[in-house]
């Protein structure tokens, strides 16, 4: 149960970034952009007054994750009593936690304007998360096989 505990805290926690004026997103006029103190807005960014919300988008879809993520530990999980059996849920359970915060990452980055190092123009976050995605994606594949082994 520890990847949907981790996807709530994420949830939780992102609300920081919001007393913070920390991680938000591009300028926007949409109604539910939020006001960034001028003192916090990066350069360039000094004549817009009010910003994408990325850790409330962000915050959302950890949320949703938390959901999606419990109702898979607990299909999972139905009727294993074994705790040999419960490890390797669990550990799918934890892949499909890397899977979704990854594509989240990637999405919330696609918004974000602070500054992170670039890897061949590409913002260090974006690459991270393909990585994990692909190594999570991968992990998930051994796990079914060595179910369809059993």
């Amino acid at each position: 149960m520890a990847a949907p505990s981790l996807a709530l805290a994420q949830a939780i926690g992102r609300f920081g970034n919001y007393f913070n004026q920390e991680v938000f997103g591009r300028p926007t006029s949409l109604p539910w952009g939020i006001p960034i103190n001028p003192f916090n807005r990066p350069p360039g960014f000094e004549g817009f007054a009010y910003f994408h919300p990325t850790f409330l988008y962000e915050s959302g879809l950890n949320l949703l994750n938390f959901v999606l993520l419990a109702v898979l530990f607990f299909w999972i999980n139905k009727g294993r009593s074994e705790i040999r059996d419960r490890r390797s849920g669990d550990g799918m359970v934890f892949l499909a936690y890397l899977i979704n915060y990854s594509v989240i990452r990637i999405l919330m980055e696609l918004l974000r304007i602070d500054q992170t190092p670039l890897v061949m123009g590409i913002r260090w976050p974006v690459v991270a998360s393909v990585l994990i995605l692909i190594s999570s994606l991968g992990g998930l594949i051994f796990f079914r096989r060595q179910a369809a082994i059993r």
